[in-house]
């Protein structure tokens, strides 16, 4: 959330240094025009970071080395500021509710930021409570500029850039479970709900061995966390940020197919499961599954559009898994309890949505990339919505519903 100060970079040079090579004393004072005590001070400091630094005395020089097994392993953490620790307070309590006034916020650090970490309060009973309230106006302020909250009609948000998730405990995942256990039987929605069923049935019931320790669902390691991670380290193996890749995958019909293609951005979909590369090849924007490669090899071309503008945009305006180019779209939505409920829950995922209230009607406004999935979704609010624009995705769930109609049809004649 900050830059680094000079202490900070100059211990990461010299850690970058010995691990290239024995350095002397003299040497690092000399390249970091430091003292003796400095660069001795440096070196303590690395240690206490687990960081395996030998010294030995020659010619009454000091020369430093990390023992050769544990180079690669050696890194530097950079020590985190109190006003960072402030700002992860922050964004962790947004995270518990969509959309906080600055009145909501200042109660919940009233409430839980005693911590004298948190540097919140002076030592001043007096003007404690001006300099609590300034300060958190100033770290929101920040954390708005760097895109980790959001700030919409006074109300704060978490982004989603923010890299932070809460999960549920066990005991709210198992109350979830048993609602879904009492769910109607035959209900339109019976197939989706049990899918939910199983995922919390899998991580409430059953302990997952080797999974990565940063992997959780309601406290339990997530099954697939292997998986993805060798996934990602497999591709990186591969230079995409740079170069141009060659790629073998399976097509339609089981068909092998070579492209090459400039990676313009890698995602994960939690609801398909699936890691994606997106890219462009021939000059068009395409989208690989993961699971299709049969192999990839990188090329001596450049990739001139990795994480450009366009690809950056695309991931924030994605509905889905969709290459396509953001098309505007405008929808009314009835002003009903649930449904002001699940439009609070997708304004927390869509940097570029809006949306205005008009008497007994919601007006949601946003870039879609992904008419299709983004059809899908509206099909849930059954009458409660209407699309304004585009004409597009009007036609889609026209086309739609009259396929629904001629199929209820068909069976009203074969019952006759």
């Amino acid at each position: 959330m900050a830059g680094m100060k000079k202490a900070d970079i100059r211990r990461q040079g010299i850690l970058a240094d010995l691990k290239a090579g024995d350095r002397t004393l003299e040497e690092l004072k000399e390249k970091y025009s430091s003292s003796t005590e400095t660069i001795k001070a440096d070196i303590k400091y690395l240690r206490g970071q687990g960081i395996e630094i030998n010294t030995v005395r020659n010619n009454t020089q000091n020369r430093y080395s990390i023992k050769q097994e544990s180079a690669e392993e050696a890194v530097y953490f950079e020590k985190t500021s109190s006003k960072n620790v402030r700002k992860l307070f922050l964004m962790l309590i947004l995270q518990k509710k969509d959309g906080m006034s600055f009145a909501d916020i200042k109660e919940a650090v009233v409430k839980y930021s005693r911590d004298k970490y948190l540097k919140y309060y002076s030592n001043s009973e007096e003007d404690a409570a001006e300099m609590t309230f300034n300060t958190i106006r100033n770290d929101l302020k920040e954390l708005v500029e760097e895109k980790l909250i959001k700030e919409r009609n006074e109300l704060y948000y978490i982004s989603s850039q923010a890299p932070l998730q809460l999960v549920l405990s066990e005991e709210e995942a198992e109350h979830v479970f048993m609602l879904l256990e009492n769910c109607a039987k035959g209900s339109v929605y019976e197939e989706v709900l049990n899918g939910i069923k199983k995922k919390m049935t899998d991580s409430l019931f059953y302990e997952t061995k080797g999974a990565d320790e940063n992997y959780y669902v309601y406290k339990r390691k997530y099954e697939e966390a292997n998986r993805i991670e060798g996934i990602l380290n497999e591709l990186n193996k591969y230079p995409f940020e740079t170069k141009q890749l060659e790629i073998q995958y399976k097509g339609n019909s089981d068909h092998e197919v070579t492209i090459y293609m400039s990676v313009g951005n890698i995602v994960y979909s939690l609801e398909k499961d699936k890691v994606y590369l997106l890219g462009h090849s021939k000059g068009k924007p395409m989208v690989i599954a993961y699971n299709q490669i049969k192999s990839i090899r990188a090329t001596s071309e450049s990739n001139k559009v990795f994480r450009n503008d366009f690809y950056k945009r695309l991931v924030n305006t994605m509905f889905g898994i969709s290459v396509e180019e953001p098309v505007h779209v405008k929808v009314e939505f009835d002003n009903r309890v649930y449904i002001r409920e699940k439009i609070n829950r997708i304004l927390k995922n869509r940097p570029e949505a809006t949306v205005s209230v008009e008497g007994d009607i919601f007006i949601y406004e946003d870039n879609i990339s992904g008419m299709h999935d983004f059809a899908r979704y509206l099909r849930s609010y059954g009458s409660g919505c209407r699309v304004l624009q585009p004409k597009k995705l009007q036609n889609i769930l026209k086309n739609g519903a009259q396929r629904t109609l001629y199929f209820y049809e068909q069976m009203e004649e074969n019952d006759e």
